[in-house]
């Protein structure tokens, strides 16, 4: 029996707990007028979620309101199941990140010893995901009685 692959929409509550699930994801801003993706460790404050960066780093240097995109996943490496948050929102260099993140735990640093960050807080205003599942798919038999064709991988694009 073959599979088909299925993309069903997240509601919003399902994708902030998916946020709050995992602390690694992307950013996606602009940098010398050219989109860049920027890996980053992050913790959700609310809708915000804070990410860690170098102090200088592009990511740093882009702000001041800058609408970005960020993004989060986890898919099997079979590509059979998993799901994907994306949401966008404006950043904002934290100016205190002690004050701002008390009660929260820090985002983890890339390497061990990393101790000056910057951190950015991204209102996420906008907010949407999928949830790619694997389900049984019928493949009509040739005059044999045999399966004739694998059905296809299908990625459902979702209003």
């Amino acid at each position: 029996m073959s599979h088909n692959q299925q993309a069903v929409e997240l509601s919003q509550a399902e994708c902030l707990h998916l946020l709050n699930e995992t602390f690694t994801g992307r950013v996606v801003h602009t940098h010398n007028a050219l989109p860049e993706v920027e890996p980053v460790a992050y913790v959700m404050v609310g809708t915000s979620a804070v990410v860690r960066t170098a102090p200088g780093s592009s990511l740093a240097n882009t702000l001041d309101q800058t609408i970005v995109a960020f993004e989060v996943d986890s898919v099997s490496s079979d590509l059979c199941d998993g799901w994907t948050v994306t949401g966008v929102g404006s950043a904002v260099l934290v100016t205190d990140p002690c004050r701002y993140l008390a009660g929260h735990s820090l985002p983890p640093a890339w390497k061990d010893g990393d101790e000056t960050s910057a951190f950015v807080r991204i209102r996420l205003q906008l907010v949407h995901g999928r949830r790619l599942t694997t389900r049984p798919a019928t493949v009509p038999a040739g005059a044999d009685g045999v399966e004739t064709a694998p059905a296809a991988w299908l990625w459902t694009e979702l209003p």
